[in-house]
């Protein structure tokens, strides 16, 4: 058997070390980090955590989770390439 594993399926590994963060909401406490959580589709909580953790408006977050989700990826890109630019 060789090294690689070529016969694996999905996307490759990005490099670089991973880092997973846990962290505990109550109700009660934070319904209003809980309300905004459950407007965001399952999958896409990470990312949407990421960006607003990056400097994104929550309110512009909050616009674009109205919206279809094509238009919200390209509208999210194209701010975050503008900060790419500027460094």
């Amino acid at each position: 058997m060789s090294d690689k594993k070529q016969t694996e399926r999905g996307r490759p590994c990005k490099p670089g070390r991973s880092v997973i963060i846990c962290f505990r909401l109550r109700e009660g406490e934070d319904d209003a980090i809980l309300a905004r959580l459950a407007q965001v589709p399952r999958g896409r909580r990470g990312a949407y955590i990421r960006r607003v953790l990056s400097g994104a408006p929550v309110e512009v977050m909050d616009q674009a989770l109205r919206e279809e989700p094509e238009s919200v990826a390209a509208k999210l890109n194209a701010m975050f390439a503008d900060d790419d630019e500027e460094d």
